[in-house]
């Protein structure tokens, strides 16, 4: 499969994620740290089961341990900023399209990190996401 194939399965995945988010929180009154908890708790052997399905090794060096750590605070972040955002607004889609700004983040600074392609088109691009967050959230 390719990485649009994948890129797919993850958008369908994401946005059953976020509908169950919002009716975990909404109609069942759970907490975003319990949510997070119970998922994360879940994930982990899924990860470990993955990893030596594909015959790679769960050990790393040492040095990606601080690395891995502030990762972890991010995605931390992340996703209780995420459950929050979901709980409070009327639609979940409306905070998932301020989300989706990544796109130009990530695209503005793959082009300055790794030199990747960052043409006229897609800068129009970047700008109609900028665009329809501003509309969405208003």
């Amino acid at each position: 499969m390719t990485w649009v194939g994948f890129s797919f399965i993850t958008s369908l995945c994401i946005t059953f994620l976020i509908v169950s988010y919002k009716q975990l929180i909404s109609v069942n009154g759970l907490h975003i740290s319990t949510i997070c908890f119970w998922v994360n708790l879940f994930t982990l052997p899924l990860f470990a089961m993955d990893t030596k399905l594909q015959g790679k090794n769960l050990l790393v060096d040492l040095k990606f341990i601080f690395v891995f750590w502030v990762l972890g605070i991010i995605f931390f972040i992340c996703g209780t900023s995420q459950l929050k955002a979901i709980s409070m607004a009327p639609n979940p889609g409306y905070c998932d399209a301020i989300i989706l700004l990544k796109i130009v983040f990530i695209s503005l600074i793959s082009f300055f990190a790794f030199g990747s392609d960052l043409s006229i088109k897609k800068i129009v691009g970047c700008l109609f996401c900028i665009l329809g967050s501003i509309i969405v959230s208003i």
